[in-house]
């Protein structure tokens, strides 16, 4: 399952979501929060995607906590805030039946520099996917130190990897997620 609470990581999962392996089972959830888009705004997210109506939902935190333990999905792909994740994991952890179920996160963007609490919440999750190498090297030696040590998965574009060759032919399209907290300026 595909769960994201902003548009920023609404995109970001939607775009997992559709690399994920074919034996994935691919829901995409918004989850209620007051940092939700507006609907044009998630279909405008979603388009790149092109899922149906019918693709994707909004559940509130208790209707997908009640899912999760009813249906103990194999894995759950976060796109949520530290705070939530940190209950969902928390919730998971709570009940025998879904302890098991791994949590992959990660940010819709480089996250270098990041406050320590915002580091430390996101460690509640098995896998942290980031962006760059930079950003890896920093997780692994913050998570390094922690009880909970994620495994630091790095997802790039194709053509930036410096250690392959790729043809400009091969790339298929660039999607650049702006962020609300970007400065318009620089």
């Amino acid at each position: 399952w595909f769960v994201a609470s902003t548009d920023s990581y609404l995109k970001w999962i939607a775009h997992l979501a559709m690399e994920s392996p074919p034996n994935w089972v691919v829901r995409l959830i918004l989850l209620k929060s007051t940092q939700n888009p507006s609907l044009r705004q998630a279909e405008g997210a979603l388009v790149a995607t092109e899922p149906s109506e019918n693709d994707w939902e909004r559940l509130d935190i208790r209707n997908l906590l009640r899912q999760v333990k009813e249906r103990n999905p194999d894995r759950l792909v976060l796109g949520v805030t530290g705070p939530s994740l940190e209950l969902i994991r928390h919730f998971l952890d709570s009940d025998a039946r879904s302890r098991n179920i791994p949590i992959i996160s990660g940010s819709p963007g480089v996250a270098l520099d990041q406050p320590v609490q915002w580091i430390t919440r996101k460690a509640k999750a098995d896998v942290v996917i980031c962006s760059s190498r930079a950003e890896r090297e920093q997780l692994q030696n913050i998570y390094s130190r922690l009880d909970r040590k994620p495994w630091v998965a790095l997802s790039t574009l194709p053509f930036l990897d410096s250690d392959k060759q790729v043809r400009s032919s091969e790339v298929k399209k660039v999607i650049f997620v702006p962020q609300p907290d970007v400065p318009g300026t620089s």
